[in-house]
């Protein structure tokens, strides 16, 4: 019997326990943190864990920024409100399917983005408006033949290609024009 009080009153303490916790979580976040997150302080209490933890760590890498890394940020971010919902969505489901991926690909995927934002800007723009003017056929053709090389064939491409002078690129590309008929 007298287990059976202790494991009753224990059971009711660690009840208790968990409702106060969940009650002061937010009252014991430190002043700057719940400052920022004022936005969720009437929901907090409601918010999923993993929802609270993200924020937190959120805040805690906003807390780490230099001046110049939170106005891009803002800058951002005001360029993401000013997108149409069906957009911002659009680019939710593609951020979640990059997240999906495994991370061998998601990092090739990250260091050719690297690549590319590492161009100077009028060679990004001749290449996205390049991509831009193909077909959705010539694209789906190009993804196909790309994604058959192995990652060592494919870096054998890129150093063949940076070797031609532009010249020479130019004159390939109007030879694959030509090919393809147009």
């Amino acid at each position: 019997m007298r287990i059976e009080k202790l494991t009753g009153i224990l059971l009711l303490l660690l009840a208790l326990a968990g409702q106060t916790l969940a009650d002061t979580q937010w009252e014991s976040l430190p002043e700057a943190d719940r400052t920022l997150l004022k936005p969720w302080a009437e929901t907090w209490k409601t918010l999923p864990e993993a929802r609270r933890q993200a924020l937190l760590e959120g805040i805690h890498r906003w807390k780490n920024m230099t001046p110049e890394q939170r106005q891009a940020l803002r800058k951002r971010y005001e360029s993401w409100k000013q997108l149409p919902e069906a957009r911002r969505e659009a680019l939710r489901q593609r951020f979640e399917r990059f997240r999906q991926l495994p991370p061998d690909v998601r990092q090739q995927l990250l260091k050719r983005y690297q690549r590319w934002k590492a161009l100077p800007p009028a060679k990004r723009e001749a290449q996205r408006k390049r991509w831009q003017s193909l077909s959705p056929e010539d694209k789906a053709r190009l993804r196909e033949r790309w994604l058959s090389k192995t990652p060592a064939q494919r870096q054998q491409l890129r150093q063949r290609w940076q070797k031609l002078s532009p010249q020479q690129r130019q004159r390939i590309l109007q030879q694959a024009r030509k090919r393809r008929g147009n």
